[in-house]
């Protein structure tokens, strides 16, 4: 399954590029392209259910994706320790579909701290 994801991945992407290679209208491009990234993400995680959330940050939260952006994704977690594990196999899983994220790890505890 992994691979036919990739390959889907890929060939949506080349077509979306390919649609907007003149950039005619770069925002629309921005946000299918941030849209795709989610959507693949998701197909990525699969049906799993996780003890953790997946929270997008930077131009991909703002839906303001371009070619050359990076992947910025939050994982939030009671525990982090108790996670570690899932949370690295799900990065890995990323990385191996041709999602190369960059991504952070949070206790919940540490987000609680900055809620107002």
């Amino acid at each position: 399954m992994s691979s036919e994801i990739k390959k889907i991945f890929n060939i949506r992407r080349e077509e979306l590029f390919a649609a907007y290679s003149k950039q005619a209208n770069a925002l629309k491009f921005s946000k299918e392209f941030s849209l795709l990234i989610e959507e693949f993400i998701r197909a990525v995680a699969g049906n799993e259910k996780y003890n953790f959330a997946v929270a997008s940050a930077g131009s991909f939260s703002r839906r303001e994706f371009s070619p050359y952006s990076d992947i910025d994704i939050i994982f939030i977690a009671e525990s982090v320790d108790d996670n570690a594990k899932e949370i690295t196999e799900l990065v890995t899983r990323f990385w191996d579909n041709g999602l190369e994220v960059s991504h952070t790890v949070r206790d919940l505890s540490d987000i609680q701290k900055y809620i107002i």
